[in-house]
């Protein structure tokens, strides 16, 4: 093998390896979101649109879970709706975990939320 052959090979080696320590770097450099907080904020969203509809139907939001019509995912636990002067927060938790989700419509906010319509979680 001739010296130009080993150099773009010993080249080429090390762009591999320096992708496959990026990958590495990479993948455990930010921690994922738990599956039940990723159900849980998902559950949020489609509560919000539910309640989004019927303010568009009859004028007014549910102030209690029946109301909404929803079908909340397996391990999400019924929700804890309050109506604010201009909209509602709606808090949810999960059998899997402390933690829980929570979602506001209005100026209300309702913590570790801090912008309306963006659900945000707690805890582990």
């Amino acid at each position: 093998m001739t010296m130009a052959r080993m150099a773009i090979i010993a080249a080429a080696a090390a762009v591999l390896l320096a992708g496959a320590a990026f990958v590495v770097v990479k993948s455990r450099g930010a921690p994922r979101m738990p599956t039940s907080n990723v159900v849980m904020m998902s559950d949020l969203k489609n509560l919000a649109l539910r309640q989004e509809q019927l303010k568009d139907s009859a004028g007014r939001y549910a102030s209690s879970f029946a109301e909404l019509d929803y079908s909340l995912s397996d391990g999400v636990t019924a929700p804890l709706i309050a109506l604010t002067p201009d909209g509602y927060t709606i808090s949810v938790g999960h059998r899997a975990t402390t933690a829980r989700c929570v979602i506001y419509s209005g100026s209300t906010a309702i913590a570790p939320a801090t912008r309306p319509d963006t659900p945000r979680c707690t805890g582990p």
